[in-house]
């Protein structure tokens, strides 16, 4: 009993109190990777681009009556659309996430910049896929191209101070150059006294063809940019298939532009809406579209999430084309203009913006003793 007595009233000795602090709680949910490919986005990549050649390119080549005379095209190419829409929403929703809640985060007025413009779009592309795309209203397509433009601006802006070397601040400048001179050529093409005015009618011409100028720069450069270097079997595999399709889709545009003559410069401007050299040399086109393509493919085939990234949102921006208005097709843009800007800030070296890799399992992080 006495025993009994002394162990239970004996005062208990206070433990040492754990001074380790895990570290798990703080990833990922403070820190949203830059580095990581967003779900479903090489679908939603592909899915567009596929949606851009079925419902561009090949329904209006067909003809009219491609609807009766072939069924399963159509329906084909609806479900790619939708396909499209579907996983480009759930891109943009981790795309805007990152904004939100990444670290170090964007500026507050560009975190409310992008998550009110993401909202307007996402409303303007489920009524066009839910409802008919060709009954939205003219408000809603500007509010979608405002929208899409906008958080272009945002995220470039935010890849050129998180940028190092020229090569890539001036692909986060075209960046920001391209959703300014989309937006500008939008807001005067709007305004009622563009027609009749010759200076504004003037500017907006400039403001197309400067744009229309930064979009095909920025296809050229997917080609340094995508192709890897290396000697490694997988790089040297997929460059191999990157000029094959290189090869393959300039055949394919040179035999329609001998087949079609006078027919192609309208399904180019169906497919892309570029116009500057359209009418003296449409074929011109071709080599900057199939750069991209070629390019695309093989940073795709290479492998790496950074370069998957890059290579996902150069093909949603070529799927969306230059200065579009399709609610489609401008989500696809948005999210492109948000990977693009990851990619760039995720491919520099000790950049602000570039993610901590996460801590290994059962490490802690011990706080500074005084």
């Amino acid at each position: 009993m006495s025993d009994a007595s002394e162990r239970t009233s004996a005062p208990e000795v206070p433990r040492a109190q754990d001074t380790r602090v895990s570290a798990r709680p703080y990833w990922p949910l403070q820190r949203l990777p830059l580095d990581v490919v967003p779900p479903v986005a090489v679908l939603a990549a592909l899915s567009a681009l596929l949606s851009m050649a079925l419902n561009q390119v090949a329904l209006p080549g067909l003809g009219a009556g491609t609807s009766e005379q072939f069924p399963q095209l159509t329906q084909a190419a609806r479900f790619c659309a939708n396909l499209s829409v579907t996983s480009g929403l759930v891109t943009l929703v981790s795309c805007v996430s990152w904004a939100l809640l990444g670290m170090p985060r964007l500026p507050l007025r560009r975190q409310l910049s992008v998550f009110v413009c993401a909202g307007a779009l996402v409303h303007v592309a489920l009524s066009a896929m839910l409802f008919d795309p060709l009954a939205a209203s003219r408000v809603q397509i500007y509010f979608g191209v405002a929208a899409a433009n906008l958080i272009g601006m945002s995220a470039g802006s935010a890849a050129i101070s998180s940028t190092r070397g020229p090569f890539m601040r001036v692909l986060a400048f075209a960046i920001t150059t391209l959703a300014f001179f989309n937006l500008a050529t939008a807001v005067l093409d709007v305004a009622p006294d563009t027609p009749l005015d010759p200076w504004a009618h003037y500017l907006m011409i400039g403001s197309k063809a400067a744009g229309e100028v930064v979009y095909i720069f920025l296809l050229f450069a997917a080609f340094p940019l995508l192709v890897p270097r290396g000697l490694r079997m997988r790089a040297l595999a997929a460059r191999s298939l990157g000029f094959a399709v290189l090869v393959f889709t300039f055949y394919v545009q040179l035999s329609a532009f001998h087949n079609m003559r006078a027919d192609f410069g309208l399904l180019v401007y169906s497919a892309q809406r570029v116009s500057l050299v359209l009418d003296r040399w449409p074929l011109a086109y071709a080599v900057p579209f199939c750069l991209l393509l070629s390019a695309a493919v093989t940073g795709l085939l290479n492998g790496g999430a950074v370069r998957i990234q890059a290579a996902s949102g150069m093909l949603l921006i070529f799927a969306a084309g230059y200065a579009t208005r399709a609610p489609g097709r401008l989500l696809s843009l948005a999210i492109g203009y948000m990977l693009l800007a990851r990619a760039l800030v995720a491919l520099t070296e000790h950049a602000p913006f570039r993610s901590m890799q996460p801590p290994a399992p059962g490490r802690s992080i011990r706080p500074p003793q005084a």
